[in-house]
């Protein structure tokens, strides 16, 4: 019987990650994007965006570090996607306020007034 080619990790790789935290970034990144986009960046918290994404606040810090480490991965993230997937294509990114353009919803749980 000839013997199944396995995938090796070089030594100093990052284990895999689990199917769970899989779920959870992408819930945290998927709710801090909606909440970013609809909210502005200066006024998303991490209780709120943990409340949003049905994790423990502990789960944030333990993944991102910090609010600071999260936002830079929801930056990313909209970088790597173009524009939240809530924008419309005309909208843009506006440097000066902090958010992306026409994204403005008020009464969005967990924003408050900027």
């Amino acid at each position: 019987m000839p013997l199944q080619p396995r995938e090796l990790r070089l030594a100093d790789a990052p284990p895999p990650e689990r199917a769970d935290a899989a779920r959870n970034r992408h819930a945290v990144l998927a709710a801090a994007l909606r909440m970013v986009d609809q909210c502005g960046v200066d006024v998303v918290s991490m209780d709120a965006v943990a409340a949003e994404a049905g994790v423990g606040k502990g789960t944030l810090f333990r993944r991102f570090g910090s609010r600071e480490g999260l936002m830079a991965a929801v930056l990313n993230e909209s970088e790597t996607r173009g524009r939240p997937p809530s924008c419309p294509a005309h909208h843009r990114w506006d440097r000066g306020r902090r958010r992306w353009s026409g994204c403005w919803s008020s009464g969005t749980p967990g924003c408050t007034s900027t």
